[in-house]
């Protein structure tokens, strides 16, 4: 949990106390386009750990963003800000076979290495490789100082504690945890139809989305490809992922950079 006066400060921000928000309702702008993901820049790379093997992608945020650098900038700004060093903090997103009490396939990292912003996805190919899954994220979410997330408070990270606990796996969440939902809400409630991700990257990011896939696809998609072993299906999930990713470093940015 965050520290009262981190809390305050972060109220604060949010809200913008020196400029009052606006009231007008907003339209989808004009805005740095964000390339879609290419299928070809998917470049799985097995690895393993101590409870089995599961794949592991990385990409560039600046191969995907014609912005990165930007981005980057104000990160380090913010952490600034709060307090935190941008090098030990990730954003964190999963992809999921349901809602509860089912395995997490796929979660994606965005962090930043030296003077880059990167995404990892880890991925599973089958049921099985949960486990190993797991233990990396749990490895990589112990060693950072601060975890960013979409609704992730009430979501992704139970999500990975309750998978953890029943795998007998245990599991260090960072003390610090910032969702970014609440403060967009806090900013943009009543200004867009509604604060799901997509549509804050609609309205606020000004991109729409190609290439994606809806959700509620999502796990049936990777059920499909358990059973099949075909990949081609399932790619729009890993850009579905990354693009969650980047949206929310791009809200985080415009609330409190």
């Amino acid at each position: 949990m965050l520290d009262p006066a981190l809390r305050r400060r972060l109220s604060d921000m949010a809200r913008g106390k020196a400029a009052p928000r606006p009231q007008t309702p907003l339209a989808p702008t004009d805005a740095p386009h964000v390339e879609p993901l290419q299928l070809c820049e998917f470049r799985p790379c097995v690895v393993s750990n101590e409870h089995g093997e599961f794949v592991t992608s990385v990409a560039e945020v600046s191969d995907l963003h014609a912005d990165a650098q930007r981005l980057l900038t104000h990160f380090a700004s913010i952490g600034s800000a709060m307090g935190f060093d941008p090098q030990r903090a990730v954003f964190l997103d999963l992809e999921t076979t349901g809602l509860s009490h089912v395995p997490v396939f796929l979660a994606g990292i965005l962090c930043q290495e030296g003077t880059s912003l990167r995404i990892r996805q880890m991925f599973a190919r089958t049921y099985a490789e949960e486990k190993s899954l797991l233990c990396e994220v749990g490895q990589a979410l112990g060693e950072c100082e601060v975890v960013f997330t979409f609704n992730g408070n009430s979501f992704d990270l139970p999500y990975i504690r309750n998978r953890a606990i029943s795998h007998l796996l245990p599991i260090n969440l960072p003390q610090r945890r910032l969702d970014v939902f609440p403060h967009a809400r806090r900013k943009w409630r009543g200004r867009t139809p509604d604060c799901k991700l997509q549509t804050l990257e609609t309205f606020v990011c000004g991109r729409s989305r190609t290439g994606d896939i809806p959700g509620r696809l999502i796990p049936e998609t990777y059920h499909e490809y358990v059973r099949t072993g075909d990949i081609a299906p399932l790619l729009p999930v890993f850009h579905h992922n990354a693009l969650d990713l980047i949206t929310t470093l791009e809200l985080l940015v415009d609330v409190f950079g």
